[in-house]
């Protein structure tokens, strides 16, 4: 099952349930690997601060976590990994028990880390990091330890996301286009997925690693209007699943579903 998220509210598209109706900015939602419960960002407009807070996937039981963004279920549905200010007032990756206890600032830089995927086996993090300069991405270990920088280009690299197997990583990137596209980079090295006129953000495997979700404004540039778009791995096939008068943007699938498009 592919959940995918529109600018405002929480939409499957399978089921066709909307999960929050809130008035606030519900963005970056994430479905917990056993599918019962939807961890996203909660913003009560632009720039404002934003939470991380929790809702049943029936829409019942919203609850506030901590203060954060961008939220990244461990593989065991145990943690959450997200990004928040740090003690250098820039962003930090954090670390925090869906129960409320056990959080930690595992970064503590002031370089401005965001971004954070768990890898499948939970071992590793891969994230966004500024610390060399430049927006780039890294993996470290899932306490913090042993930072490794695996992109290094003079564009702007983000938003990382796991293969489920745990080869590759997709990311969207400035390099070739200042609109931004969508990468995946692996032991052979760095290889371009999108090539459009208009925004590519915010990848997302399958379950199965066969197929990608993102969201593109290409077909309504003027408008910066996006749309849910679903590829196959090696970048072909793209065709958008969702479409106007809304803006959608962010999917995520939900983990252990085969059901792709």
């Amino acid at each position: 099952m592919l959940d995918s998220f529109s600018l405002d509210h929480e939409w499957s598209t399978e089921a066709g349930q909307l999960h929050t109706t809130n008035t606030t900015f519900d963005l970056f939602a994430e479905l917990s690997p056993d599918g019962k419960t939807v961890a996203f960002q909660k913003a009560f407009g632009f720039g404002c601060p934003c939470t991380i807070t929790l809702v049943d996937i029936d829409g019942s039981n919203e609850r506030l976590l901590t203060s954060g963004q961008f939220p990244s279920w461990s593989p065991d549905g145990s943690q959450l990994a997200f990004n928040a200010p740090g003690a250098g007032g820039l962003g930090d990756i954090w670390v925090i028990n869906v129960d409320g206890t056990g959080l930690t600032n595992i970064t503590q830089t002031s370089w401005g880390d965001s971004r954070p995927d768990f890898s499948p086996n939970g071992q590793k993090i891969a994230y966004t990091s500024s610390r060399t300069g430049n927006p780039e991405i890294w993996v470290m270990n899932a306490d913090g330890t042993n930072p490794v920088q695996i992109t290094d280009h003079p564009a702007a690299d983000a938003a990382p996301d796991w293969s489920p197997n745990g080869q590759k990583i997709l990311f969207q990137s400035t390099r070739d286009d200042p609109q931004q596209d969508i990468y995946v980079i692996d032991n052979k090295g760095v290889h371009r997925l999108t090539t459009s006129a208009g925004r590519d953000l915010d990848p997302n495997w399958s379950p199965t690693g066969q197929q990608i979700a993102f969201d593109s404004d290409r077909n309504f540039i003027s408008e910066q209007m996006r749309q849910i778009f679903i590829m196959n791995s090696d970048g072909s096939d793209q065709h958008p699943i969702t479409f106007p008068p809304h803006e959608d943007a962010h999917a995520a699938w939900g983990h252990g579903h085969s059901n792709e498009y």
